[in-house]
């Protein structure tokens, strides 16, 4: 029987977060890492008899734990584990929960995916990819994910790249109006866009938006047709609904970005796709770690149907209440 084509593929990593709780100076270990959040971003939004179109590859020490493994199993994505002898899991010791991931001090190696791992693996098919790859490489590595499409008869998927934070530096800045046009989607969150500028975090919508402008005036994508993740869409939580603290927001992009890539997929517009993403992004901010999936087919997260928390959202940003299906 014919396999059938992924919606994702994410290289993002599988990392360990330490979190330490400043009213305790206790020290929590977390499931995270871009891949993780990546993948619960894009597999809420499907019925758990379709998760496995959510590929995930990954590289572990021999430090995961049981409950850790037995969480991303619990999501239903096709979750392939590699276990790399007598190394450690990635680990990252979050600094403080701003938001800004620059805080995140990496200290174990990280164990890193690239596109030659997925020879042979219908993963290779998917017809998104979401890259976290470090600016240095990432030409070469889209170019080596195109070429072994090729070899196995696939054109070029969408590629999404989440750039990693320490990248975001204005030094960096013309070397990353080139690298875009490697990509499809151009994702950084508002500080690290500031960053690449050398402007100061804020919340300041018309200068972001132009910031952003920017890299789409000098072209995103091999043909300068891409996208850089840009509107200003208000947060599912706010003043107004806050119906549930918000604990952490550590996870809350990448959360965004597989929202919006399920969003895409499914209705091939942006603005919609970043509705998809900010609802992803809000159930992240719930709780230390990604949210719990609950029910009898698991479609809940934190109890809640991120489909139905979508259609309410769309009502509040003046859209039309229309059902979401996978």
């Amino acid at each position: 029987m014919a396999q059938t084509i992924p919606l994702l593929t994410t290289l993002g990593l599988m990392v360990i977060d330490e979190i330490e709780d400043p009213s305790t100076n206790e020290v929590k270990e977390v499931l995270g890492g871009s891949g993780a959040w990546c993948s619960v971003g894009a597999c809420m939004f499907l019925p758990k008899t379709k998760a496995k179109s959510i590929c995930w590859k990954f590289q572990i020490g021999g430090d995961l734990s049981s409950e850790m493994e037995k969480q991303i199993i619990g999501w239903g994505i096709n979750a392939e584990i590699e276990q790399m002898k007598g190394n450690e899991t990635c680990r990252t010791k979050i600094k403080d929960k701003t938001g800004d991931s620059a805080l995140a001090e990496y200290i174990r190696p990280k164990l890193a995916v690239e596109p030659h791992h997925l020879r042979g693996s219908i993963m290779l098919k998917a017809q998104c990819f979401h890259l976290v790859t470090p600016l240095d490489v990432l030409g070469q590595e889209v170019r080596d994910l195109i070429q072994l499409r090729q070899e196995v008869g696939m054109d070029r998927p969408l590629i999404i790249w989440a750039p990693p934070s320490l990248t975001c530096h204005v030094r960096n800045l013309n070397c990353c109006m080139n690298a875009v046009r490697h990509v499809d989607v151009f994702s950084p969150n508002h500080i690290e866009l500031l960053r690449l500028f050398g402007r100061e975090p804020s919340f300041d919508r018309n200068e972001i938006e132009t910031l952003a402008g920017r890299f789409l005036d000098e072209g995103v994508g091999p043909t300068g047709n891409g996208s850089v993740v840009s509107r200003w869409l208000p947060a599912y939580y706010d003043s107004e609904h806050n119906n549930r603290p918000v604990v952490d927001t550590t996870g809350a992009g990448n959360a965004f970005l597989g929202g919006f890539i399920a969003g895409w997929v499914k209705t091939g517009d942006a603005v919609e796709a970043a509705a998809y993403g900010n609802v992803a992004s809000s159930f992240a901010l719930e709780q230390v770690g990604p949210p719990v999936a609950t029910g009898l087919d698991g479609e809940l997260w934190n109890g809640v149907c991120p489909r139905a928390r979508l259609q309410e959202y769309r009502v509040r940003m003046g859209g039309s209440e229309q059902a979401v299906s996978a």
